[in-house]
């Protein structure tokens, strides 16, 4: 049988948890995000739900990210080519990043981009 000791241990191990994953819940983000990637390094993170356009510096030049209906696009970029804002609309669902390799930019959803 539990002494009062060894409940209100476990009531404050309890509670203690309890407040733990609330902060936890509270605190992660609401969903994946736009990553924008120069090199190796995170440079924007965008909503896949709030519309905007975006100039990302580039290693070869300048290049705009638009984001608007939940898809994303590289809309003007100074490379010699122009593939990537070639390949369209991309859905914030889809596993498909757009990379621009004279620029050394990738743009994807959250997570694509970890080894």
């Amino acid at each position: 049988m539990l002494s009062k000791k060894d409940i209100k241990l476990i009531t404050i191990i309890i509670g203690i948890s309890l407040i733990i994953w609330i902060g936890y819940t509270l605190m992660r983000p609401k969903g994946p995000s736009i990553e924008v990637i120069h090199g190796n390094t995170v440079v924007e993170r965008l909503d896949p739900k709030v519309d905007g356009r975006y100039t990302i510096q580039g290693s070869y030049g300048e290049l705009v990210v638009e984001v608007k209906d939940g898809k994303f696009r590289i809309t003007d970029e100074e490379c010699p080519n122009h593939v990537c804002s070639a390949m369209g609309w991309v859905d914030s669902d889809g596993y498909l990043p757009i990379l621009c390799l004279p620029n050394e930019v990738m743009v994807g959803m959250e997570g694509q981009f970890d080894e």
